[in-house]
């Protein structure tokens, strides 16, 4: 990392870029979410879906704490419109779907992130546990407490 910053080498090679955007993601996620926001943009989608799956690969993990750590930074990361469609997209529909906890981590998303109404409409997982948590029972609470509120659709202000 100490000779990429001083050095600065063109990292021209795809496999060599993202071998550097898999360890920078390792040592340090929001750091290298901002890096990639500085790439062009022909590069900017394929690394921040490997910066998703690093977070997530339990494989690469050597405590459930520190995946549920990064998990957890990945989540809270602030997303332009544009990566938050590439994330939702490689969750739930591309290749990081089959990912331990990908819904499971775009369901904490859209509850950090005020989508408490996407939240509560989102299927799946009925009757799962995770760490405890039903999200079943999780998304019927926020359903009650939406009240009628659930079908507006809008935003709410995480306070």
């Amino acid at each position: 990392m100490a000779y990429f910053l001083s050095a600065n080498p063109p990292l021209v090679d795809s496999h060599v870029r993202d071998e550097f955007v898999k360890y920078m993601a390792r040592r340090d996620l929001t750091e290298t979410f901002y890096w990639i926001r500085g790439r062009p943009y022909a590069e900017r989608r394929h690394l921040f879906e490997l910066v998703v799956a690093r977070s997530l690969d339990s494989s690469i993990m050597t405590t459930k704490e520190m995946r549920t750590e990064m998990a957890m930074e990945l989540v809270q990361l602030p997303f332009c419109e544009e990566e938050e469609e590439w994330f939702e997209g490689f969750l739930l529909e591309g290749q990081g779907r089959n990912l331990q906890g990908a819904r499971d981590t775009v369901l904490v998303r859209r509850i950090a992130t005020g989508r408490v109404g996407e939240a509560v409409k989102e299927e799946g997982g009925r009757g799962r546990r995770l760490d405890a948590v039903d999200w079943e029972v999780l998304r019927d609470g926020l359903r009650r407490g939406l009240g009628p509120r659930v079908d507006e659709g809008s935003r709410y202000e995480v306070v």
